[in-house]
Order: C-alpha cells, then sequence, then structure tokens
C-alpha cells in the first residue's frame, strides 16, 4: 500500500519500524480506547480508496 502509494523506501522502513514496536502498539491501543469512548458509538468505518 505504502509502496503503491509513492513512499520512498526510507518513510516505508520507518512506518514497518513502528508497525513492529511497542510504540506502535501503544498507538494502536491508544486509538482504539479512543474509538470504542466514541458518542455516539462508531457505527460504520470511513474507508478510502486510492485509484481503486
Amino acid at each position: 500500500c505504502a509502496t503503491s502509494a509513492g513512499l520512498c523506501s526510507e518513510k516505508r522502513g520507518k512506518i514497518d519500524d513502528c508497525i513492529k514496536s511497542a510504540t506502535g502498539d501503544a498507538f494502536l491501543a491508544t486509538y482504539g480506547e479512543k474509538t470504542e469512548n466514541l458518542k455516539p458509538k462508531l457505527s460504520f468505518v470511513p474507508t478510502v480508496v486510492l485509484d481503486g
């Protein structure tokens, strides 16, 4: 996906490093909690399709 979006290999590497790190886990947990606590509750997940 990152390659298709035209991100350079350095940025793709930084994204991969974050995904595999404790920081990435913390981001996922934090934003998961924010999503769970939305009022009103989330009824759908908006998506974006690029050149699809």
